[in-house]
């Protein structure tokens, strides 16, 4: 798909993720009015789904074809003109990649290849940025799974940033300022490099 200018931070419960999309609203979109923050557009009690039953395959094919059809008239109507007038959507996770990565979050249950299929058809990010660390910390901030389960969660993660062609991974355990100077470092050399194949 064409290249556009929108940031994922991912990572599993605990990891830091919302607090660093709130640290990055604060110091870039200050001072350099080329960030807007998006919030995640969809949350899930996600406790909660962890204990329950999947869906049936036909309830999580209905909720990928409404809730893809939701985020491309919202990406297109709401987002896209922001990244014309030059600014960065960053979002706190990504719902289309949290299918693949972690369906049970979403008691999801339909084939990953239709799943892929479709995220590869809408609009997905051109950076992501993984907040990872060992499980063992993750478990200390949030037990909403088992550490086995949270193991293995972990690894997808790892996974599937690995398979992404703009992909960076920042130690969850160093101090928030840290972990949020280097996420501005990375957005901006992402921002420097657009900028330079355009010119």
């Amino acid at each position: 798909m064409k290249k556009n200018r929108f940031v994922a931070i991912i990572g599993t419960d605990g990891s830091g993720k919302s607090t660093l999309v709130s640290e990055l609203e604060n110091a870039l979109g200050v001072q350099k009015r080329e960030i807007a923050v998006v919030p995640r557009t969809i949350k899930e009690n996600a406790g909660k789904h962890y204990e329950l039953p999947k869906h049936s395959v036909f309830l999580s094919l209905v909720k990928l074809f409404l809730r893809g059809t939701k985020w491309f008239i919202q990406y297109h109507l709401r987002f896209a003109p922001l990244m014309r007038r030059g600014q960065v959507i960053i979002c706190d996770r990504f719902y289309l990649d949290e299918l693949l990565i972690d369906p049970l979050r979403y008691r999801y249950n339909a084939p990953a290849g239709i799943t892929r299929f479709v995220r590869n058809l809408l609009p997905h990010p051109s950076l992501y940025i993984l907040l990872d660390a060992p499980e063992d910390v993750l478990f200390s901030r949030k037990q909403e799974i088992s550490l086995d389960e949270l193991r293995d969660l972990r690894l997808r993660y790892l996974n599937w940033i690995r398979q992404q062609p703009n992909n960076h991974i920042l130690d969850a355990t160093l101090p928030m300022e840290d972990v949020k100077r280097k996420a501005q470092e990375i957005i901006r050399d992402w921002l420097e490099k657009d900028r330079s194949n355009k010119d």
